[in-house]
């Protein structure tokens, strides 16, 4: 898949299989994806399918977002099938910026639900840090220096709201694509997101936003690049915008 702009040219983990296949997904570099996270793609495959078909007399919209990301230190190194048995102690990052858009619908007949799909960068860094890597009883220690750990994050959500004429609150849950500019591979994870839409017109509205990320990353062996460690990437974001609605 080749996205333009900031979103770039990525492929997805585990290999062997299209995103909206469903079955066992068989991995060359890591375990095969769990039960749960291939009930989310599956749904989240219907959901993108079932946005496409709505008809154009729905409730349609469009928005751009601005805001901050701040993430949690990534947790749970461990070496991938590339790097068994190491370990390296939690890596902490530091918050940044995030801006993107958003593009959705509201079902003509049930007003409280909808569907949308988004796009976001957060610029976030890994922080300057001693590192401990431990792999068959010999443990190293070592610096990061500070660096760029933008994540770039795609999410398919499903949404529900009250439909009401000025406030409308609301909440989502969908699939979130991962992916950090440290590694090309992007990785499926949890994206949920609640909020508060003020329509001061018929087409016009801003809104604010919490959203919550996770997944399982990938991230650079800081003692030979081409190995890898996995471990859990979280996050809390907060947002503002402007949506456009038809």
């Amino acid at each position: 898949m080749r996205a333009t702009g900031s979103l770039s040219v990525f492929r997805l983990r585990p290999r062997g299989r299209s995103l909206c296949t469903s079955g066992t997904i068989p991995s060359t570099a890591s375990p095969p994806t769990p039960r749960l996270g291939r009930l989310l793609v599956v749904w989240s495959c219907a959901l993108f399918v079932t946005l496409l078909a709505q008809p154009a007399s729905a409730e349609w919209y469009i928005a751009g977002q601005v805001g901050g990301a701040f993430p949690s230190n990534l947790q749970g190194l461990t070496g991938d099938q590339s790097n068994v048995g190491a370990t390296l102690t939690n890596v902490s990052l530091k918050m940044g910026p995030v801006f993107g858009g958003k593009l959705g619908v509201y079902s003509e007949e049930m007003k409280w639900l909808g569907m949308e799909i988004e796009a976001y960068q957060s610029l976030l860094k890994v922080k300057a840090q001693t590192y401990t890597r431990s792999q068959s009883g010999t443990t190293t220690t070592g610096t990061l220096s500070e660096s760029s750990f933008n994540m770039t994050t795609i999410g398919l959500n499903l949404v529900v709201r009250y439909p009401g004429d000025s406030f409308q609150p609301y909440a989502g849950l969908g699939l979130g694509l991962f992916t950090p500019n440290t590694d090309s591979t992007t990785q499926a994870g949890l994206n949920a997101l609640a909020g508060l839409r003020y329509k001061f017109s018929q087409h016009f509205a801003l809104f604010g936003e919490g959203k919550y990320n996770r997944a399982t990353i990938d991230f650079r062996d800081p003692t030979n690049s081409s190995q890898l460690f996995q471990g859990t990437y979280s996050a809390v974001l907060f947002v503002a915008g402007l949506s456009i609605h038809f």
